[in-house]
């Protein structure tokens, strides 16, 4: 009974601390409120990208800034420009991205909790450059741009700026570690209340009985149901991963980048890759759409550059099974969001899979499947085509993990079926380096899991020969793509030609365990690599401390 009571009060506590870290409060005009901030309170002319430059010694650059933006014009309103701890010499803020005015009523530096650190008046700053007006009256400062300018610049004349660092007070109180308490608190008196309802307890007996009795039909609804929590504003609040407003640029240089596209309204992406599908993938589909239409393969893009390849460009996603929503759909933005949720319902789907094939326990399998739709590669990576190659891949390893523990000629043939569909859809996925990587590890890991599978050598044997001739059916149906991205390569101009490999040094493995640990180190809080979470990370401790007194599957070594 202990043990009972003490795993219920650690689920609660996890649940709360999950509920409590992804639980944001509105920011002011589009802009989180970081550890300090210059907060710039403003009406100006026309709707505006706004940039801070900081200076602590060694000059301005653009590694040392902060955007935000006024998102309406002849409003007054309040921004905030996230700025880390230490002392600067000084400050320039570019207030408008175009020609324009602007009357600025307020800076002032403020703490996480909105304390004032630093107040400003209008005659600590001084014009630059691009200014024709610039007054101060009544401790409000305008200033107008000069014609035909379109970067105006203003500057601070104190010097030294201090801005301390947080103290741990400050610190735990970013946590909102109260609420999260309540969180707690909450969960756990429900679960005890639960607990103690016959009804509810009847209730929960049986859906354990039947998830006993349906172990795959279990995982399967888990995952769907993890998969549409994890893409709750997409599913429920009329969001999109493809929605014009993530801060890419597209048909316009500036907001609103659509034609008959009103709001300015830009989403922090915290630096994630957002444009590669609004810029490629998006156009792409309607592309094939139009090529099959007219009886035509989509071998061509016509619409850029007087004409590139398409299929040969390796990442078209043409061949992907779920491609073929958006495709159909004429890329609708609720077309691509069908695919990305079900992508991830096939990313749990398959983890809980072969946690199921290798171990047997069906709670392990059901907390996989439950955990993987909310690691930290969706924040690295929100809509990259990335996401693509990732959630297929699973399903080469169930595949081989199937090969292994196939015992007759039909479970090795639909092994090798699967096999070939899960290669298929990961080399079609999109993406070139993290696809091809996935394809040559993945299928390496299931060979070694079929060698080490324990059965018989006649068995492993016969199962290689079904798992060989899948790939070399994988290998002839996707040879249209590679076959000519690899000719196409050889006289095709590339970003890539001079290799460059940033490393993570070893004092932030940690963060591969979930992105929190990374966000600290980078300015503005920005994603830095991705990374699992921490329910994931505790079974692969658990997993590493059970390995050292002797695994009971051999298969589970590798």
């Amino acid at each position: 009974m202990r043990l009972q009571v003490a795993f219920q009060i650690c689920v609660c506590l996890l649940v709360a601390a999950l509920i409590n870290s992804q639980w944001r409060f509105p920011a002011p005009a589009g802009a989180e409120k970081l550890t300090y901030a210059v907060e710039i309170t403003a009406t100006p002319s026309r709707a505006t990208d706004l940039q801070l430059y900081y200076n602590r010694g060694s000059g301005y650059s653009e590694e040392q800034t902060s955007r935000s933006r006024f998102p309406e014009p002849n409003k007054l309103q309040t921004c905030q420009l996230s700025i880390p701890e230490g002392t600067y010499r000084s400050l320039r803020l570019d207030p408008l991205d175009a020609e324009g005015s602007i009357t600025i009523d307020s800076i002032r530096i403020v703490d996480s909790r909105g304390r004032v650190v630093t107040a400003f008046s209008p005659g600590d700053f001084r014009p630059l450059h691009h200014i024709r007006v610039f007054k101060t009256e009544g401790g409000i400062l305008t200033l107008t741009t000069t014609p035909g300018e379109t970067d105006p610049q203003i500057e601070t004349t104190l010097s030294p700026i201090a801005v301390p660092q947080e103290t741990l007070q400050t610190k735990l109180a970013q946590l909102h570690l109260g609420r999260g308490a309540l969180l707690f608190l909450g969960l756990l008196t429900l679960v005890f209340a639960l607990d103690r309802l016959a009804p509810a307890t009847r209730a929960l007996e049986a859906s354990q009985r039947w998830a006993t009795a349906h172990p795959r039909l279990a995982i399967t609804v888990v995952a769907a149901l993890a998969a549409l929590a994890s893409s709750y504003p997409v599913v429920f609040l009329g969001k999109s991963y493809v929605s014009p407003d993530t801060s890419t640029t597209l048909l316009y240089g500036s907001f609103p980048t659509l034609p008959a596209y009103e709001t300015e309204r830009q989403l922090d992406t915290k630096g994630s890759d957002v444009g590669a599908i609004m810029w490629q993938h998006v156009p792409y589909a309607v592309t094939q759409r139009r090529a099959l239409s007219g009886g035509e393969l989509p071998l061509w893009n016509r619409y850029t550059s007087g004409g590139t390849p398409l299929l040969a460009q390796g990442q078209s996603m043409f061949g992907d099974p779920l491609h073929f929503i958006p495709i159909v759909c004429n890329s609708a933005a609720w077309a691509w969001d069908i695919k990305y949720v079900a992508a991830k319902l096939l990313l749990a789907l398959g983890l809980g899979l072969c946690v199921w094939t290798l171990t047997a326990s069906l709670p392990a399998s059901l907390l996989v499947a439950l955990a993987s739709p909310f690691i930290g590669f969706f924040v690295f990576r929100i809509n990259h085509p990335a996401i693509f190659s990732l959630c297929y891949s699973p399903w080469i390893a169930f595949a081989w993990l199937k090969l292994g523990q196939a015992s007759d000629l039909r479970q090795r043939v639909l092994g090798a079926v699967l096999l070939m569909a899960a290669n298929c859809s990961t080399l079609t996925s999109g993406t070139v380096k993290e696809a091809y990587c996935l394809l040559l590890g993945l299928n390496f890991s299931g060979l070694c899991a079929l060698f080490f599978s324990g059965q018989p050598a006649r068995s492993r044997i016969r199962s290689l020969a079904c798992a060989g001739i899948g790939l070399a059916l994988a290998v002839g149906a996707t040879s249209p793509v590679w076959a000519t991205f690899f000719h196409t390569l050889k006289s095709a101009h590339t970003s890539y030609a001079s290799s460059v490999a940033y490393q993570i040094q070893p004092s932030l493995l940690l963060g591969a365990f979930d992105e929190a640990f990374y966000r600290p180190l980078s300015v503005e809080g920005y994603v830095y690599n991705p990374s699992l979470n921490f329910l994931l990370s505790f079974g692969l401790i658990y997993f590493l401390v059970s390995t050292l007194s002797g695994p009971r599957n051999s298969t589970m070594a590798v």
